[in-house]
């Protein structure tokens, strides 16, 4: 019985084709603090692309952060990067 299950899930989950290059949007969620005291929840799209898979576990992905045109590295474990994706938007 749970087999059955188990492809069925497998059937829905889509592969996306990952290559050098390829440009997505990481979602990345702030809080900040209203005047009044209460805490705010900002959602926050960064520009990213795919610099690196030649690892056999992980992508490497340069995120441009909205703080003075700076860039960070960030390496994601492939199984999490299929599962965390949707429309080329990564949720972090």
């Amino acid at each position: 019985m749970f087999n059955c299950l188990k492809d069925k899930k497998e059937r829905n989950k889509k592969e996306v084709n990952v290559f050098v290059g390829m440009n997505l949007l990481v979602e990345r969620v702030r809080f900040s603090e209203n005047n009044d005291g209460n805490k705010k929840k900002d959602i926050v799209l960064l520009p990213a692309k795919i610099i690196s898979t030649k690892y056999s576990k992980f992508y490497v992905i340069e995120i441009q952060s909205n703080f003075y045109h700076q860039t960070y590295h960030l390496a994601i474990f492939k199984t999490d990067f299929h599962e965390k994706v949707s429309n080329n938007i990564l949720k972090l």
